[in-house]
């Protein structure tokens, strides 16, 4: 049912933390952080997905709703081994969900990734195009100043607040900017 949720093993971790033969499946080549004192697992933001994480706690807290999506198995769902095959019909958004959920109650780390489930939604950037902006122009000299204050202005990540490299796999300090393009330069120049 949890598919190839433990394939990767660790040699390095010594068998009275992870049980012995256990074996996870993880993109780094360290063992996530333990869990705390709490024996909670928490979900790592992405950036733009804390909204997303709120709501699978939330779902993961529920437990009509997770005995619910542990019981649907491979006759409903597929599996994930089938996705690329052509005429195979594979659930991905619930086996992923049923991956992270099993991943936050099994696995003695601090936070689980999201990367798989937001990618089976199709999210594989946080950039996206829309046409409309909301702007808040109280106590601002300007339309520009708003615009450049709300969604130009770079966001800084660094100490407490770092960014998650997922080439490199590990935190790093980054800068971000909100918007890459506007329909109308000349209201920034």
């Amino acid at each position: 049912m949890f598919g190839d949720l433990f394939d990767e093993d660790y040699s390095s971790v010594s068998n009275s933390q992870y049980g012995k033969g256990t074996k996870l499946k993880t993109k780094s080549l360290e063992p996530p952080a333990p869990r705390e004192f709490t024996n909670l697992s928490g979900i790592r933001n992405q950036g733009g997905t804390c909204y997303l994480n709120s709501l699978l706690q939330t779902l993961h807290f529920t437990p009509e709703f997770r005995e619910a999506l542990f019981s649907l198995g491979p006759e409903e769902l597929g599996s994930l081994e089938d996705k690329e095959k052509q005429d195979a019909k594979v659930r991905i958004i619930p086996l992923q969900l049923q991956r992270l959920f099993a991943q936050l109650l099994l696995l003695d780390q601090e936070a689980a990734s999201t990367t798989d489930l937001t990618d089976s939604f199709g999210w594989t950037c946080n950039e996206e195009d829309f046409l409309d902006l909301t702007v808040a122009v109280k106590n601002m000299s300007s339309l520009e100043d708003a615009l450049w204050n709300m969604y130009v202005e770079e966001e800084v990540f660094d100490y407490d607040n770092l960014y998650h490299c997922r080439t490199c796999d590990r935190l790093v300090k980054a800068v971000k900017v909100k918007i890459n393009a506007l329909p109308f330069p000349r209201l920034l120049t």
